[in-house]
């Protein structure tokens, strides 16, 4: 199952490790194998995990081999195998066996173009620590969860909400007219959530925030 954990400021200032190891600990229960904090300029991520594939070489938050790149991934890729082969046909190297590595290499070569080649339930995160680009993503169906808050300088998102207070920089106030239509339709309609401030990355979009400090939303998949 696993959980991810990321904090992303602007202007890459600092990420105290104690606020995204307290996001890990509001998330073992998603990955009780490992706990694991990377930090880089403005950046966290975090990451508990539940070892399937690659039990042995595929901890995260995994870095490409010149450490650009950094992934937080949770969920299943089907088709890895067959990217991978094709990435070490291409030329790529690899140093393990699980489908994160796949898709944080695809990800560094083709960027989010990548995620048409993906065929699984997912949710991610990648940073680029030369560009200090962020890219998240959700699988088509929204089988794997991901919620963020943003307040136009600081990114926290994690697989639960409850990983987002535990951050401490996110206040779980609720939102009267999510709490109306849960009582109408029995859910919050996506992208909202019970709370203020707090967002669902809808099923087939991904999230981007740019070396400028932008965010972006894309839709790049629809049942049409």
């Amino acid at each position: 199952m696993c959980g991810i954990s990321i904090i992303y400021r602007r202007e890459r200032a600092p990420i105290e490790q104690d606020r995204v190891a307290a996001m890990n600990r509001a998330l073992a229960h998603r990955g009780p194998d490992a706990d694991s904090v990377l930090l880089r300029p403005g950046l966290g991520f975090g990451h508990t995990r539940l070892s399937i594939v690659d039990v042995a070489g595929g901890a995260q938050p995994m870095q490409t081999m010149d450490r650009r790149c950094a992934i937080v991934f949770n969920g299943e890729i089907y088709n890895y195998r067959a990217l991978r082969d094709t990435l070490l046909i291409n030329g790529t190297a690899l140093r393990t066996r699980c489908d994160t590595e796949v898709v944080l290499e695809l990800y560094r070569r083709d960027g989010a173009k990548a995620l048409m080649q993906l065929r699984g339930m997912f949710a991610f995160a990648v940073h680029d620590l030369y560009s200090g680009e962020l890219f998240l993503a959700r699988d088509r169906l929204g089988i794997k969860p991901l919620f963020y808050h943003w307040d136009g300088t600081t990114l926290v998102a994690a697989s639960e909400m409850k990983a987002l207070f535990a951050s401490g920089l996110v206040a779980p106030e609720l939102a009267p007219a999510s709490i109306a239509n849960y009582f109408t339709y029995q859910f919050s309609v996506t992208p909202h959530t019970p709370f203020r401030n707090v967002y669902e990355l809808p099923p087939g979009y991904a999230l981007s925030i740019d070396p400028r400090g932008q965010l972006r939303l894309e839709r790049y998949w629809d049942l049409s």
